[in-house]
């Protein structure tokens, strides 16, 4: 038995665990997200995201940018998963979720990129295609 298999192995049976458990918590944010949104609660949503994410959007833009899909779309009620991607680089674990989301006044493909941190997700990316966001 060669013991080099067992070495190669291992390491890449701990990081597909580690990646489940924390693409769960990624989807948990996600859950998070909508329910904030709902609430009219971007500040929290920006207050609890990456350093990168802040780095890259001001606040006061995004509450407003927040406002504007919620008051486009209204509430999100129901988020269909299409694509899970797990991505690990010499930055850090990534988690990409795409969703397909029904709101009260239309639909939207939404994108969320969470970063791990200390085994949090952190928001570190938001994007959301909607016709209705752009007619409404």
């Amino acid at each position: 038995m060669s013991f080099r298999w067992l070495f190669a192995t291992v390491p890449l049976l701990l990081v597909g665990c580690s990646a489940g458990a924390d693409t769960q918590s990624a989807e948990r944010a996600a859950v998070q997200f909508h329910q904030l949104l709902n609430a009219g609660d971007a500040s929290t949503i920006y207050d609890t995201s990456a350093d990168a994410f802040k780095r890259a959007e001001p606040k006061a833009h995004f509450a407003v940018f927040l406002a504007a899909v919620h008051r486009k779309l209204g509430d999100a009620s129901d988020s269909k998963p299409q694509n899970t991607n797990v991505n690990y680089t010499t930055n850090g674990q990534f988690i990409t979720l795409v969703y397909n989301t029904k709101f009260s006044s239309g639909t939207g493909a939404e994108t969320f990129v969470y970063s791990m941190d200390g085994g949090a997700p952190k928001l570190v990316g938001y994007h959301i295609n909607s016709e209705a966001l752009i007619l409404n």
